[in-house]
């Protein structure tokens, strides 16, 4: 029974993360461990709110799986070079968050 439970605890704790950030259209947020069992869901239920998505990931084919979650636009970071000053060329105004 242990086993059989945690995957569900990524399912509910993805919805759960959105609804308590609540992104309206156009706000940018920042998803840290975009390729996880949370973060890949997040990524794609904040790209269909219509807010601007950042996801972390490293470069080769872990961005080529963040950027392929959906049809909507993902910037990504590498966290191996230096995550701040990658969001501020993204998005300079910085992250909307709560």
């Amino acid at each position: 029974m242990v086993d059989a439970g945690a995957p569900g605890v990524a399912g509910t704790a993805a919805p759960d993360s959105l609804n308590a950030v609540s992104p309206a259209v156009g706000e940018t947020v920042l998803i840290s461990g975009a390729t996880g069992g949370v973060g890949a869901p997040v990524v794609r239920l904040v790209a269909a709110r219509g807010a601007k998505v950042i996801a972390t990931a490293r470069p080769g084919a872990a961005t080529e799986c963040v950027t392929g979650l959906t049809d909507s636009e993902i910037h990504t970071v590498d966290l191996t070079g230096d995550p701040e000053a990658q969001v501020r060329a993204i998005t300079p105004d910085g992250v909307q968050g709560k």
